[in-house]
């Protein structure tokens, strides 16, 4: 499975089948958190495998993950440091980037953001006073039938539901939508940017084709309200970079070659503000 294959398949899982990770699926694991520790605006990011003892799996549907997850023995945890320039959407560039190698492992996950307990997962990882734990996911075999409370989660979140391509994409820094031709060999990582995971599924990404080469402007749609409500650490700018390593994964496999950059900052319509550049 490589990177397009993994992007399509990836669903989230919240209810899971008890038993252990393999040896074989931990060290798989284990490379995937050393390779992906670091994001493209250059924040290192603390990831730990967290692995629930006997004891531990029959609490964690109230302790871990206030009954959102079942069953889940093994979590990955992420921390960074959010006074970092860029540190958000480098975690959501890197932690997708886990959750896309744990698909090709055959392993379901699910982005966790307001829906569990840092401090558990803290006591885990021996984190400097300043870092934060912003999300975690489950990661494990997933269980066929869905429980109640997963299918309730699914409608409520729209997860099934994706914003269109006239809503999110542009030419130039104008309101004119982008289409698929217009976009030529974009259409792909641009496709697979709308299917990213978001919190709630607002999908705040906006991307403006510039007028002149072969470079996109990466914009947030911030639901200011939302953020604040929800987590101390913007989870739209973490959206943000999850859609972004979506984007910059399919480019590199499809041999399209470039890079994301914060600056310069450009002038981007109707309130959406400037993050990246990539060219």
């Amino acid at each position: 499975m490589n990177d397009l294959e993994a992007i399509r398949a990836r669903r989230s899982v919240r209810t899971y089948l008890p038993d252990p990770l393999t040896a074989e699926e931990r060290a798989g694991l284990e490379r995937a958190l050393a390779s992906c520790a670091k994001g493209p605006f250059g924040t290192e990011v603390r990831f730990a495998l967290v692995a629930l003892g006997e004891a531990e799996r029959g609490e964690s549907q109230a302790l871990w993950t206030y009954g959102v997850i079942r069953h889940a023995t093994t979590f990955v945890a992420g921390a960074i440091d959010p006074r970092q320039p860029g540190a958000t959407l480098d975690f959501g560039h890197c932690l997708e980037r886990v959750i896309l190698e744990a698909t090709k492992l055959g392993l379901g996950t699910c982005w966790l953001g307001g829906t569990f307990r840092a401090g558990v997962f803290a006591s885990r990882m021996c984190l400097p006073a300043a870092y934060e734990i912003p999300c975690v996911t489950p990661v494990g075999r997933g269980a066929e039938k869905r429980t109640l409370v997963e299918k309730a989660f699914r409608t409520f979140a729209g997860s099934d539901r994706r914003k269109p391509w006239s809503e999110l994409f542009f030419e130039g820094v104008g309101r004119r939508s982008l289409t698929p031709e217009s976009a030529g060999r974009f259409a792909e990582p641009l496709e697979c940017l709308r299917l990213a995971p978001s919190a709630s599924n607002k999908q705040p990404w906006r991307v403006f084709k510039a007028a002149s080469g072969e470079a996109w402007h990466f914009g947030l749609a911030r639901n200011t309200f939302y953020d604040r409500s929800v987590s101390a650490v913007s989870l739209q700018e973490i959206d943000l970079g999850i859609g972004m390593s979506h984007f910059e994964l399919a480019c590199r496999t499809l041999g399209i070659a470039g890079s994301l950059k914060r600056e310069p900052r450009v002038e981007l319509p109707g309130g959406i503000e400037h993050v990246a550049t990539w060219s």
